[in-house]
């Protein structure tokens, strides 16, 4: 847990109302920063621009956030982030010499290698070609991308690519993160406060990162109910979770209690 990804995600909670500074040191506490070095880090976030510090002490996301930041809460959309596929059609972008982060924007927005220089996903994601380049662009891949909509692929290389998804470690993915989310949602307010903020914080982010990640693949290379039970699971999670996380003063540790 990287003091960065705390701050960031806690403020991703309180959305454009924020928290306090108080909260934001309580909450990095629990899991083992150090209210300097959230002091810090906080400071660091708001010369980047990712946060902003709208009162004495009270801080939120900026208005003009963080592409990846925008890229994480798009699993809100749901199967919104999908159109229907035309079966056997494909996106490819080809771009040489990939960096770590090339890499990882292609992987995150389900994009899998077919051959050197080239990686292909199914072509149903909602965003036309011109806003999908773009959007990749901002998230920081190189502008070598060539991105390339309704392209064919031969039939060795389509088994290739839908092999290489694995499609039934995807369901069961779905369905294990849905079970968790199911039994930790029973119990959750009967713990207490900083024990339920520890899980739903956890838990959440783990189910977050599933569906922001998820490659969203089309009907017929993969059944969808699964996917969408697990995308209101969270809906419902994320409810119960943003609940347990409203500013209270019985979260803070009395060491907090005199703190700015």
């Amino acid at each position: 847990m990287k003091p960065t990804n705390i701050i960031l995600d806690l403020l991703r909670t309180y959305r454009h109302r924020g928290t306090s500074a108080r909260n934001i040191m309580s909450t990095a506490e629990m899991f083992g920063v150090t209210q300097n070095l959230t002091r810090v880090t906080l400071s660091r976030l708001v010369n980047r621009g990712l946060v902003e510090n709208v009162s004495r002490g009270h801080y939120r996301l900026a208005t003009v956030s963080d592409p990846v930041s925008n890229f994480i809460e798009e699993w809100q959309r749901g199967e919104a982030r999908c159109r229907k596929w035309t079966t056997d059609t494909y996106l490819v972008a080809h771009i040489s010499a990939p960096s770590e982060k090339d890499l990882w924007i292609l992987a995150a927005t389900g994009f899998l290698p077919i051959r050197p220089a080239l990686w292909a996903r199914p072509d149903n994601l909602v965003r036309s070609r011109e806003l999908l380049t773009e959007w990749l662009l901002e998230l920081g891949l190189s502008h070598q991308v060539l991105l390339m909509h309704h392209a064919q692929l031969d039939a060795k290389e389509q088994k290739n690519l839908i092999s290489a998804y694995q499609i039934d470690k995807l369901k069961a993915g779905y369905r294990a993160m849905n079970s968790r989310l199911a039994k930790s949602a029973m119990t959750l307010t009967s713990r207490s406060k900083p024990e339920a903020m520890s899980e739903s914080f956890h838990l959440g982010g783990e189910a977050i990162q599933l569906l922001a990640k998820d490659p969203y693949l089309p009907k017929p290379l993969i059944r969808t109910d699964e996917r969408i039970a697990l995308w209101k699971a969270m809906k419902e999670y994320d409810r119960l979770g943003r609940g347990i996380w409203a500013d209270s003063p019985t979260m803070m540790p009395a060491a907090l209690a005199g703190s700015t």
